[in-house]
């Protein structure tokens, strides 16, 4: 994952689009998943911050491409499952954002049928 975050950054580097951006994002965010369930979450914060500035500006570049929100909501989720982990309260904020990612998706009807009932359980996950 690393050499592929690496490769991913210099492909960014000779094109500085969407697609380059959210390749590199979808990296950092598998390797802060793998981090995370391996028992490093500071590490793997550390990835999914820097997964959510990618989309951030990959969103900006082409806010019509509901898979980079949905990738993106996927971050915050793992954001907050991470915080928890550490018992830190910014847990709250990550599900919150995730949920609200997934009903930008929803009312904009762009998502899947079978993520339709996300932003409940974030919410949830927040509320606890």
């Amino acid at each position: 994952l690393n050499e592929a975050i690496r490769w991913g950054l210099e492909y960014r580097k000779r094109s500085p689009q969407a697609q380059a951006l959210s390749d590199v994002a979808v990296a950092r965010l598998a390797l802060g998943i793998t981090q995370a369930r391996s028992g490093r979450p500071r590490e793997a914060l550390q990835n999914f911050q820097a997964a959510r500035a990618d989309f951030d500006e990959a969103i900006r570049l082409t806010p019509d491409l509901p898979m980079m929100r949905w990738r993106q909501a996927r971050v915050y989720e793992w954001i907050g499952k991470t915080h928890a982990t550490l018992k830190s309260p910014a847990c709250r904020d990550g599900f919150s954002q995730a949920a609200a990612q997934f009903e930008q998706l929803r009312a904009a009807n762009r998502i899947a049928p079978a993520d339709r009932n996300e932003p409940e359980r974030l919410r949830r996950l927040a509320s606890t």
